[in-house]
């Protein structure tokens, strides 16, 4: 999960990365053309983002980003799914800010680019946690988080 931006009774969380934000844009986009984008740059565009109440956490995390390069997003189209915001951006409805993970991906009709921007780590970068209710006993689960904790420490 993303941040959540709300507390939650006896949910625990363990980070599992942490990962910069990019900038998907229309492959024909002027902007396209750059190594980086200065946030600061998409002041005056059409943004398509998911929906607050899917993830309050990362939503605010995206509109607080854009408060510290001086503007509120234009957001002019909602998408449930990250695959969702890219078919927008290809379609031409908007840009949008998403985990640099999904940058690997091969299009033709949309680019990623890197977000340069002046803020502080913990609103520019996304954070991916694995979360659980820690009252709740389960052997599967614990085997699965010390997996997963022992794979992220390896070389």
């Amino acid at each position: 999960m993303r941040t959540p931006g709300t507390t939650t009774p006896h949910l625990r969380m363990e980070r599992l990365l942490s990962e910069r934000i990019c900038v998907a844009l229309p492959a024909g986009h002027p902007l396209a053309a750059k190594a980086g984008i200065d946030l600061a740059l998409l002041r005056d565009e059409a943004f398509v983002a998911s929906p607050r109440t899917l993830g309050k956490g990362f939503h605010d995390q995206l509109i607080g980003l854009c408060q510290t390069a001086g503007f509120v997003p234009d957001i002019v189209q909602h998408g449930r799914q990250m695959q969702t915001l890219i078919a927008l951006v290809a379609a031409g409805f908007g840009i949008a800010l998403l985990p640099a993970s999904l940058a690997t991906e091969t299009r033709e009709d949309v680019v990623f680019r890197p977000l340069q921007v002046e803020a502080a780590e913990e609103v520019s970068r996304l954070e991916l946690f694995m979360a659980w209710n820690e009252t709740r006993t389960s052997a599967i689960r614990d085997r699965l988080i010390q997996a997963i904790l022992q794979t992220r420490s390896l070389p």
